[in-house]
């Protein structure tokens, strides 16, 4: 027998003990998971846009900093007397460590498990658009409300992400 370099897990094969087989536990790239028409690159595209809206901030963090005060001097808490330029940039940009890393948690899970299916990826692009438009918001026109908007729909999105990744583990579905 051809020995993998992934692990395996030998499972018994329609109820018998006697014949088994094994099935790698680490999804294979290039192979369809969960939903077998949703594959790894789609299913990853919504990380890799939402790990892109990151460095973009880091970087507008980085120039509003240099257009301001002065090089070395970069804040990142929101200060009241401060509510433009660095610390608008520096408070965006921490925000996208804070509901983004439940996304990128479930993210990873579901791929490992295969339970990503096609709503499932779905719901991670709605997130995924729901912090773009967040962000944008928050470095533009900086309106509360919208802001709180854009955050409500992917909180709520997140939100329904993990109920159906639960149910489908604990189900086993």
């Amino acid at each position: 027998m051809k020995e993998s370099k992934h692990p395996t897990l030998t499972l018994p094969k329609g109820g018998e003990g006697k014949e088994r087989h094994q099935r790698s536990l680490l999804p294979k790239v290039g192979v369809t998971t969960g939903d077998p028409h949703v594959s790894i690159q789609v299913i990853l595209l919504p990380v890799f846009i939402q790990v892109a809206l990151t460095f973009v901030l880091l970087f507008m963090t980085r120039s509003a900093h240099t257009g301001s005060a002065g090089y070395g001097d970069v804040r990142f808490k929101d200060e009241p007397n401060d509510p433009t330029g660095t610390a608008l940039a520096g408070s965006v940009y921490n925000s996208q460590f804070q509901l983004p890393v439940l996304f990128y948690v479930v993210v990873t899970l579901a791929y490992l498990l295969r339970k990503a299916d096609f709503l499932f990826v779905i719901l991670s692009f709605v997130f995924v658009a729901a912090r773009i438009a967040h962000a944008y918001i928050a470095v533009t026109s900086n309106d509360a409300k919208l802001r709180y908007g854009a955050f409500a729909a992917g909180l709520v999105v997140l939100a329904f992400m993990w109920l159906g990744f639960a149910i489908r583990i604990l189900l086993a579905l």
